[in-house]
Order: C-alpha cells, then sequence, then structure tokens
C-alpha cells in the first residue's frame, strides 16, 4: 500500500491516479470521484431589519455564509409560510430577495435551504 496526503480542493471533479515504478513499469490509471463537500448554510443578518411594512416589493437581503446556488429561500410569520421565494440575487454569502411584507407589524423568519436540504435554520426578524 502506498499513502500520500493530496489536497484535492472542493469542487466536485474526476481524477486519476497511476503509480510507476523505477523501472518505469506501469499500474495503469485508476479513475475516481472527489465529492464537493456538502455545506450547512448559516445566516448571520439581514437587510433591512427591522423592516418598514409595505404592500410593494422591496429588496430584502440576506447575509452569510455557505448559501449554494439552487437554494430555497423561505419566509414565515405567524402560521403563514411563504417557500422559494425569487432570488434577485445570490452569492454564496448574500442573497436578494424582493418580498411584499404588508403593513402589518409582525415577527417573521427567514430560511435558506441548501439543495441537499441542509437548513440555516430559521432566523428570526420584525417587520414595523
Amino acid at each position: 500500500a502506498i499513502t500520500i496526503n493530496p489536497v484535492f480542493g472542493t469542487l466536485a471533479a474526476t481524477w486519476t491516479v497511476e503509480v510507476i515504478n523505477p523501472d518505469g513499469k506501469s499500474s495503469g490509471q485508476y479513475t475516481f470521484t472527489v465529492k464537493a463537500p456538502s455545506l450547512t448554510p448559516s445566516i448571520s443578518s439581514v437587510s433591512p431589519n427591522p423592516v418598514t411594512g409595505s404592500y410593494s416589493a422591496q429588496p430584502f437581503t440576506i447575509y452569510g455564509s455557505n448559501f449554494v446556488s439552487g437554494c430555497n429561500v423561505t419566509l414565515r410569520t405567524g402560521s403563514q409560510t411563504y417557500a422559494n421565494r425569487t432570488i434577485s440575487s445570490f452569492s454564496s454569502t448574500a442573497i436578494t430577495i424582493n418580498p411584499v411584507f404588508g403593513t402589518l407589524a409582525a415577527t417573521w423568519t427567514v430560511e435558506i435551504i441548501n439543495p441537499d436540504g441542509k437548513s440555516s435554520g430559521q432566523y428570526t426578524f420584525t417587520v414595523k
């Protein structure tokens, strides 16, 4: 057995390995797959907070880490759930949506769910 300690990075990719003896004889190439790590999203803040209530769409930005393209943004207030909000701007650390919150003062939450099902948990904010 031969043990090496390579750095494969975080991108999913197909790799090969080959052993070549000092006499030039080769094992041939063995193909294997490196999977991208499964990341848990985390919300650190939202802006604005508090949100000024309005019946017009307004930019609402969620800041954090490990957001993955294709994630689901879910808003909740009381017994109402608004899943799969349309994303207008995306990066792995900031997502902007343009919801209509209405004018009722209330406590809301936002949750990011990555495509693999990992959740940020619910982050609480207020609408005034």
